[in-house]
């Protein structure tokens, strides 16, 4: 996502003939979301693509290594992938798919708002201690070491959905 100046957004708004199309055109603002399960795949797929153009292991953006790190039972990953399955009101899912995939905190952020929850709050302490870790992780995709963290720092790990099905 393009980070504006708040120049460009002063002289946007200054300009009275600019309609709210071009504005979120500009902008980058989306009235319509996709459904999770094609944002996480775009965003894995892509960000397999670029390991694999850099010459790094992209198989690590497998959908199967991705379940193993996010300790997501692989047949119901597929299932919400594919979207046979539905999330329900599991938002820790999304995080351990996210951290597994190594979204950006941006990434996450939209994950969560395709899945119909809402976005990483900071003013909840949990959701600002998961925005830190998102932020500031270094090579680290597996989501026991997040769960260790969470601990760690008195909050509940991630819920551990879909490993018993």
């Amino acid at each position: 996502m393009n980070e504006k100046e708040t120049k460009d957004l002063e002289d946007f708004l200054s300009n009275p003939n600019e309609s709210f199309e071009t504005f979120k055109k500009k902008f980058e603002i989306d009235d319509e979301l996709e459904p999770f399960h094609v944002y996480a795949s775009e965003v894995i797929a892509r960000k397999r693509a670029k390991a694999k153009e850099e010459g790094k292991n992209y198989r690590f953006y497998n959908s199967n290594q991705i379940f193993i790190r996010a300790n997501i039972k692989e047949r119901y990953g597929y299932k919400l992938l594919e979207r046979k399955d539905q999330l329900g009101n599991k938002r820790d899912i999304v995080f351990r798919i996210a951290y597994a995939a190594g979204f950006s905190v941006q990434e996450v952020n939209r994950a969560l708002k395709c899945a119909g929850f809402s976005p990483l709050y900071i003013k909840d302490k949990r959701d600002a201690f998961l925005y830190y870790c998102f932020k500031t992780r270094i090579n680290s995709f597996d989501v026991d070491d997040l769960d260790e963290k969470l601990i760690e720092n008195g909050f509940a790990p991630l819920d551990t959905v879909g490993k018993d099905m």
